[in-house]
């Protein structure tokens, strides 16, 4: 399994994102300790036996719009602060403590 810091993690996401996908998981060290461990969705199911994570059509645009909203955050394309993107969602998203 590859480890990559948080640091890194952070900075590169979707290599470590493509990563975990290759590899089936990348351990993520914060401060030097073993902190997280992020899994494919496969890997997951395999692990844990669940068959799918989204159950309906609208929990699906959610994610989606949450990644998408990410991707950007972490692009710098957007801040944290800014929830246009999900306007027309009926339910609010938290993103790092932040209600949308």
């Amino acid at each position: 399994m590859q480890t990559v810091t948080a640091k890194e993690a952070k900075n590169r996401l979707g290599q470590v994102i493509d990563l975990a996908l290759a590899e089936k998981a990348v351990a993520i060290t914060k401060n030097g300790r073993d902190s997280v461990v992020l899994v494919s969705a496969e890997y997951f199911r395999e692990l844990s036996g669940v068959q799918g994570f989204i159950q309906d059509t609208s929990a699906v645009e959610k994610n989606s719009r949450r990644a998408e909203f990410a991707k950007a955050v972490s692009q710098g394309r957007a801040k944290a602060t800014d929830a246009s993107m999900f306007k027309g969602l009926k339910s609010a998203v938290k993103f790092k403590n932040e209600e949308f």
